[in-house]
Parts: C-alpha cells; sequence; structure tokens
C-alpha cells in the first residue's frame, strides 16, 4: 500500500512540473569523455534505485512451503513486472526534476546534501508546499526500503554470528552457552545495527560520497561479479560464452570502478 502511495505521489509530481521544464541547459552536446564520464556515474545509481532482491529469497520460501506448481514462473513475471514498474515511474520522475533544476541548482543541492524536491520548492513560481511533499515521500521510501532491505539484513547477519559463534565454541567452550540464548543474542544484534544506523544518520554524510565509496562498490561485487562467479564454479568456464553473462561481468566491474575512473 504505501509502494502503490509513493507511485502515485512520484507521478502526480512529475506531471505537475512539466510546465516548468527547461531544456536550455540541455541542448548542448557534451563531449565524449564527459558523456561516458556521466554514464558511469549514472549506472551504480540508477542500479541502486531498482534493486528490490532482498524479498524475493522469502517469496521464493514461501511460494514452495506453499506448494505452487509454477512458483518460479510466477516469480519470474512478479520480478518482470516490477522492474517495468520500476523503470517507468522512477525515470518518469527523474527526467521530471532532471528538466526542472538547472545544472547550478543540482550542485547545490549536492553540496548542501539535499534532494531535488527542497531545491525545486526554492524556486519562486513553485508553492513551498514541495518541500511537505518531499518529507513525505522520504519518509514512504524509507519504510518500503527498510521493509524490503532490514529483514534481509537481519537474517543474514543472525548467520553469520552463529557461524561465528559455531566457530568461536571450538576454541572458548563456554560460547557454546551463549548461541543457545536466542533472545541475548538477537537483542544484541539488533542493538548493534539500529546503532549503526542512528549512527550512520547523525553523521549524515554527503550522499554521492556514499554511493561512490561503499555502495557502487557493494553493488557491482554482490549484484553482477559474484552471481557470475557463482556460475563459473558451478558450470565452468564454458559459461562465459553466454553473451548474458559476459554482460553481467563487464556491467559489475564498470559499475565496481565507475566513481574512481
Amino acid at each position: 500500500a504505501i509502494s502503490f502511495g509513493l507511485i502515485l505521489l512520484l507521478i502526480g509530481i512529475s506531471i505537475y512540473l512539466i510546465p516548468f521544464w527547461d531544456f536550455t541547459e540541455y541542448r548542448q552536446l557534451p563531449s565524449l569523455r564527459d558523456f561516458g564520464a556521466d554514464v558511469l556515474l549514472i549506472l551504480p545509481i540508477l542500479t541502486f534505485s531498482f534493486i528490490f532482491f532482498p524479498p524475493i529469497p522469502a517469496m521464493v520460501s514461501d511460494l514452495r512451503h506453499a506448494g505452487c506448481p509454477d512458483g518460479t514462473a510466477r516469480l519470474s513475471r512478479t520480478v518482470m513486472r516490477t522492474s517495468v514498474l520500476l523503470l517507468f515511474f522512477v525515470l518518469l520522475f527523474v527526467y521530471a526534476c532532471l528538466f526542472a533544476l538547472t545544472p547550478e541548482e543540482f550542485k547545490e543541492a549536492a553540496a548542501e546534501n539535499l534532494n531535488c524536491l527542497t531545491i525545486l520548492s526554492y524556486k519562486p513560481e513553485i508553492p513551498h508546499l514541495m518541500a511537505d511533499l518531499s518529507a513525505i515521500i522520504g519518509l514512504a521510501a524509507l519504510i518500503t526500503s527498510f521493509i524490503g532491505v532490514f529483514f534481509a539484513v537481519w537474517e543474514s547477519a543472525r548467520q553469520l554470528l552463529d557461524d561465528a559463534l559455531s566457530l568461536a565454541a571450538r576454541i572458548v567452550p563456554r560460547v557454546a552457552s551463549l548461541s543457545k540464548r536466542r533472545r541475548t543474542v538477537d537483542a544484541a544484534l539488533m542493538l548493534v545495527l539500529y546503532g549503526g544506523l542512528w549512527m550512520l544518520t547523525l553523521l549524515n554524510p554527503p550522499v554521492m560520497d556514499l554511493f561512490g565509496r561503499v555502495l557502487s562498490p557493494l553493488v557491482g561485487i554482490f549484484l553482477f561479479i559474484l552471481p557470475v562467479a557463482l556460475l563459473v564454479k558451478i558450470h565452468g568456464l564454458g559459461i562465459l560464452k553466454r553473451p548474458s553473462c559476459v554482460f553481467v561481468l563487464l556491467t559489475g566491474i564498470l559499475i565496481l570502478f565507475s566513481f574512481k575512473l
């Protein structure tokens, strides 16, 4: 319900911004080098905008428990529809903001670590209500991202912690009793996760730096390079003869180094 509300808000704002579009700044063709550099910068951000893979394992598990005969086909259809919806609505919103702002205003947004809607609200011809909508959209996006990502992170962290405790128990036998105290371990893990998120919020690092130094390499490794590496391990180097695998691998390498090229 929150996702569909968010989509409706994005559509409404995108349509509202159409009269404010100005193509003057975008009629000049950039140099080939600048264009290539901009594409490399866009790749990880665009990929990260469409990340919804954390809920997929839960969907697969649910379909298996339900004994769904066409579970794989249903999952593929769901992923395809989600991808198309995200591609259309997110890019519509991105282009609406792009054409309504100047490059100088984008630089101001990056320097002050503000989103586009807040910068748009500074324009005299656009009502200040845009800033309020920005807060609502930000909250809705945070909630949907939390639901989609946090529980997957939580499950992965629990598994890693259980494995670490099992290894530690071989050296210090008393650690084995700690792994049985599920509530205590879960509470400590939750405290660490929430504490890390809280500290990140207080530090408020520049979004672009966060993308370049942390998120971009992680996206390139875990979404592109690692899956191809697993396929190579299972099926051998012959899997690289498939154009799709080569495309995914090259995309991952580009994303991995996009902010450094």
